[in-house]
């Protein structure tokens, strides 16, 4: 020990070799100190009764800590940096829980509820294209939400780990908009096509093909397409469109 180490500023080696350098009172950390391991700085920042309380700076291995402190833990705001990734949000006795703001080191950014080291709950995660999801997280997995496209399209419905599944909707940038059912992230079942003048498309889609009926707006006749494209069934309500 160095200084003063009841009441005032001093250095304290533990047995282990760490030593604790700032200020004490009545024996204990109290006020600004730092805790060194060998060179490296292993917290610095503010101290109550020898235990870490207020503000400061931890670093474990690759990853660093800085916000706020109760009884030696981490509690109330913070900004936890780790293998390039950023979250800043609230601390509960040591564990990330509420609102957080993580910027993840590919480029993805999610706003929302995070716990149990995971997005749990709403939360808005925008990707570097531009796309964004909003929508309900289970331990770090869309469940349940809307997902936008730069193009102007997006989706409406459930997910799992495949992407889109379920009865899901897809919204069109022309006002079309696809009702049915999805498996493996592709409309997989029966499924509607509502066009915006009110023309449909009612029939079964399996890989990226659809066979069903085509009615259009006011008129009787129905168009019988086969193993059609989603694509090409669209082409075909333009092309009438246009011809009336």
């Amino acid at each position: 020990m160095e200084g003063d180490c009841e009441n005032g500023t001093g250095t304290y080696v533990e047995i282990d070799g760490s030593r604790y350098e700032g200020q004490f009172k009545n024996g204990r950390f109290q006020g600004d100190g730092t805790i060194y391991s060998g060179t490296n700085v292993l917290y610095s920042g503010q101290f109550r009764n020898g235990l870490r309380h207020g503000k400061g700076i931890e670093t474990v291995g690759n990853s660093r800590y800085e916000g706020d402190f109760s009884d030696n833990v981490r509690e109330g705001k913070g900004k936890l940096e780790i293998s390039g990734h950023v979250l800043e949000g609230n601390w509960i006795a040591g564990q990330m829980l509420g609102e957080f703001t993580i910027s993840y080191a590919n480029g993805n950014q999610y706003r929302g509820y995070f716990q149990d080291g995971a997005p749990n709950g709403y939360g808005i995660m925008t990707y570097p294209s531009g796309n964004r999801f909003e929508g309900q997280w289970t331990d770090g997995a869309k469940t349940e939400g809307k997902y936008f496209w730069t193009n102007g399209e997006y989706y409406d419905g459930p997910f799992d780990t495949n992407g889109r599944t379920g009865h899901g909707s897809l919204f069109f940038p022309d006002g079309a908009h696809y009702e049915g059912e999805w498996e493996n992230d592709e409309m997989d079942g029966d499924g509607m096509l509502i066009f915006p003048d009110g023309s449909k498309f009612e029939g079964t889609f399996k890989e990226g093909k659809a066979s069903g009926f085509l009615r259009f707006s006011g008129e009787k006749n129905d168009l019988t397409l086969k193993e059609t494209s989603l694509g090409d069934i669209m082409q075909k309500w333009k092309e009438h469109f246009t011809n009336d």
